[in-house]
């Protein structure tokens, strides 16, 4: 959190709130579970260009460590929480609470990201009450890491999972060389001395991040995945130094036994329980998926503790919050291009086909199957509601 004077909406003149035809978007704060914040001064001068009228709520980007002065700069009204939630579209990469929910218009629209309904791949009580609130309110709820382009690209689920799987790596390096947490030593790359090794499951953008970010501080790298296709795939685009198999248990269990770093990129919930045995004292686990080490005590990334094989951390993204609002940016601002001004997502039926896939709630239902099974409710296809338009 910055400690810097946060200017007041006072000191910052922004634009005033008045109800009117133009789109507004509102950004209200998060708590410090999220510290990832959706835009940047910069992305908010361009969305105001393109129309958009901001709302952000006071203090909103402190986590990132920039004022409300830079956003009002930037054409931003700085309001609070209340004004924020009552935008035409609310963006919040954190789960909004029922009390929140009740602040929101009636059919608006939340961006926000799958995972916050199914943190693990389970819908909590937390965020199955959530889920309800915005479905009674008949709010649109967009995914936008569910959001694809024309060419079949994740751009928002696709740059965050880059920002985990780097981050994951120098949030691991810095844990081994911190002599009071780690054992004091460096990944890699001193002559005589030999590297450190990182075992990498799964072959995804995040583990092919993380295996990019490990080799080039000199780490041994070994990479598993059972997708054959996509394991050739991941060891054709990092190069010949990754050493690439596929899942066969003695040899991950060698890996394992001599790795300082183990990366969770792709769900395995017994992963841990099986091969807990063979991890060395101080092992640094990260696990990106966040339910494949469920028997073991979970540690937020962005809050560096002794490392061992019964300590898992998780979300390295909100330890680089900056940088995941700039790659957050960059997306928004591209989908604010390809979406005119983010008008259609005040009326899912008239989003291009292909971000269409990311609504999750549309009218008061669920219109995503792999939300629906979750929730043990039916899914109502999108489509039947484009046909009654």
């Amino acid at each position: 959190m910055s400690t810097s004077c946060t200017p007041t909406s006072q000191e910052c003149p922004a634009a005033t709130l008045t109800s009117g035809a133009q789109l507004t978007v509102g950004f209200p704060a998060t708590d410090q579970t999220e510290r990832r914040f959706p835009i940047t001064p910069e992305a908010a001068s361009e969305l105001t260009s393109a129309g958009c009228r901001l709302v952000m709520q006071e203090g909103a980007a402190a986590s990132i460590q920039y004022s409300d002065s830079a956003y009002a700069r930037a054409g931003g009204a700085i309001a609070s929480r209340t004004e924020a939630l009552s935008a035409d579209i609310v963006v919040s990469l954190a789960l909004p609470e029922p009390d929140d929910v009740a602040q929101m218009r009636r059919h608006s629209a939340l961006l926000t990201l799958s995972t916050v309904f199914t943190p693990g791949g389970t819908l909590t009580k937390g965020s199955r009450a959530s889920l309800q609130a915005l479905l009674n309110r008949s709010i649109t709820v967009v995914a936008l890491d569910l959001i694809e382009d024309d060419h079949g690209n994740h751009p928002f689920a696709d740059i965050l999972a880059e920002v985990d799987g780097r981050a994951a790596i120098a949030i691991a390096a810095s844990l081994l060389a911190n002599p009071q947490l780690g054992k004091g030593i460096l990944l890699g790359g001193v002559p005589g001395i030999l590297p450190c090794e990182t075992a990498i499951i799964g072959s995804s953008h995040a583990a092919r991040a993380a295996a990019r970010a490990a080799s080039g501080l000199g780490s041994i790298v070994r990479i598993f995945d059972n997708d054959t296709f996509a394991l050739r795939h991941a060891l054709h685009s990092l190069g010949p130094w990754a050493i690439g198999s596929v899942l066969h248990r003695r040899t991950v269990e060698t890996a394992v036994h001599s790795a300082d770093i183990i990366i969770l990129a792709e769900r395995l919930p017994a992963f841990h329980s099986e091969y807990r045995h063979a991890m060395k004292r101080g092992v640094v686990l990260i696990d990106l998926t966040g339910d494949s080490c469920t028997d073991c005590r979970v540690c937020h990334a962005a809050e560096p503790e002794a490392p061992s094989a019964d300590r898992v951390f998780v979300n390295p993204g909100n330890a680089v919050p900056r940088t995941a609002a700039m790659a957050i940016s960059n997306a928004l601002v591209g989908l604010c291009q390809t979406t005119r001004g983010l008008s259609g997502f005040t009326g899912a039926l008239r989003l291009p086909p292909y971000i269409s896939k990311a609504v999750l709630g549309y009218r008061g239902r669920i219109v995503n199957e792999d939300l629906a099974t979750a929730a043990g409710t039916r899914c109502t296809d999108l489509s039947l509601f484009i046909s009654m338009s």
